[in-house]
């Protein structure tokens, strides 16, 4: 996975996995890979979605002093 990615960026890169997947256009190995990168993609997305629910959390809590 790139370094400086964005959550919309790992979106699409798992949008266009998904995409091949349900094409049937892998191989084994090349199956094997993606289904790597897209459970690194969804680990990277579900991180950046805590930190933005906490960050949002914060500035709620900020807001109702």
């Amino acid at each position: 996975m790139q370094k400086n990615l964005t959550y919309q960026q790992a979106v699409e890169q798992l949008e266009a996995i998904v995409a091949g997947i349900e094409n049937h256009s892998l191989g084994v190995d090349d199956l094997m890979e993606q289904v790597k990168q897209a459970t690194e993609l969804a680990n990277f997305c579900r991180q950046q979605l805590r930190v933005a629910d906490k960050r949002i959390e914060q500035l709620l809590s900020e807001n109702d002093r």
